[in-house]
């Protein structure tokens, strides 16, 4: 019972669709418009495909913006991930030369300095 009226639904909302899309079309194919896009360029063209046109750029302004963002998010990891390595070279580089000076040759001990103060 319930599928069929979900179903019902689903069919006429479709419906009303189509019927809107094809009521903007016919009303919209014959109305002329004059779309100015430059100085003294003026061009004549009809209102479907000046909306037609508009859509379109749109669907490309939001592709480039999103495109644009993506690669700015990529960068700023790329960065953050170069400072992390960088950051974890400083660190090994750090230790090795603490591990150098740690260690002398023939086994001298030195005392802290600790020690000799007080």
């Amino acid at each position: 019972m319930w599928q069929s009226i979900k179903v019902y639904s689903k069919l006429i909302a479709i419906t009303i669709v189509i019927i809107y899309a094809l009521a903007f079309v016919y009303t919209n194919s014959a109305k002329a418009v004059t779309f100015w896009w430059w100085y003294n360029r003026e061009l004549q063209t009809s209102v479907l495909f000046l909306t037609a046109g508009a859509f379109i750029a749109g669907v490309l302004a939001w592709v480039l913006f999103r495109a644009l963002w993506k690669t700015l998010r990529q960068l700023r990891t790329v960065r953050a991930r170069a400072k992390t390595e960088q950051m974890e070279r400083d660190v090994a580089e750090m230790k090795a030369k603490a591990s150098i000076l740690k260690t002398r040759p023939g086994g001298v001990q030195v005392e802290p300095l600790s020690d000799r103060i007080g």
